[in-house]
């Protein structure tokens, strides 16, 4: 992997060491969604999951990703819909998903306006994950904090060739913005570059690429919640 190459045999990536992700691997992934390749289909024959970033601000988007497996199906965006009007559209989209067999699952950003959006849809009786990017990662030792390890499951997955995503060009443009770097704090972990300070380089938030990241950080990326009976971890909220 590229984290090995870099901290163990101090091989740096071929382009600038802070860019989280690639452009060839971005446009191999929006091919590969075209062409709805086999080996990408449903992980198990697994539910669809949706990865909800809310808006924060009114000219950022609220953005929901609808991923089954490794491929990401689709991307829906709205803007300036109260917390009550988020929460029926990811319902209704939750809804319009739900098989005889199965619910889809819903994993929410929780800072910010994602808690309220939380709240209001668990009322309903839906199961909801609350991802928090700050909470400490399962591997705490190589990654900063949560949001580090999920945007570099991200990356891997695009440089492993399995993943497919839909032909975005904000998307692109977001997922190009990211840089990381190791922790200067004597760790060593990888970190993520500031949410603002990639506001400031787009002029917007990364809606898209952070409702992408957590929807496959949840479907793929995370280690399997522990039975009863057996130690637990927490990864930034409750199932």
């Amino acid at each position: 992997s590229s984290i090995y190459r870099s901290r163990v045999l101090s091989e740096w990536p071929e382009e600038s060491v802070e860019g989280l992700v690639k452009r060839v691997w971005l446009r191999a992934a929006f091919d590969r969604h075209d062409a709805n390749v086999a080996q990408l289909a449903p992980l198990g024959g697994s539910p669809p999951l949706l990865g909800v970033d809310v808006a924060r601000y009114g000219a950022d988007a609220s953005v929901v990703a609808v991923v089954r497996g490794t491929r990401v199906e689709s991307l829906t965006t709205w803007h300036g819909a109260s917390t009550t009007g988020s929460a029926d559209r990811v319902l209704a989209m939750a809804h319009g998903l739900k098989t005889r067999h199965a619910r889809p699952g819903i994993v929410v950003d929780e800072p910010g306006l994602g808690g309220g959006l939380i709240d209001v849809i668990r009322k309903t009786g839906w199961d909801v994950t609350a991802f928090n990017g700050a909470a400490q990662a399962p591997e705490p030792a190589r990654f900063l904090n949560l949001r580090a390890a999920s945007h570099w499951k991200f990356r891997e997955l695009l440089e492993n060739n399995i993943v497919s995503l839909p032909r975005d060009p904000m998307l692109e443009e977001e997922a190009l913005a990211v840089e990381w770097q190791l922790s200067t704090g004597g760790s060593g972990a990888v970190q993520i570059v500031a949410k603002d300070t990639i506001r400031k380089t787009l002029g917007r938030s990364p809606d898209r690429l952070d409702a992408v990241v957590i929807a496959l950080w949840e479907s793929v990326g995370r280690p399997p919640r522990p039975q009863w009976g057996q130690s637990t971890w927490s990864y930034g909220g409750p199932g």
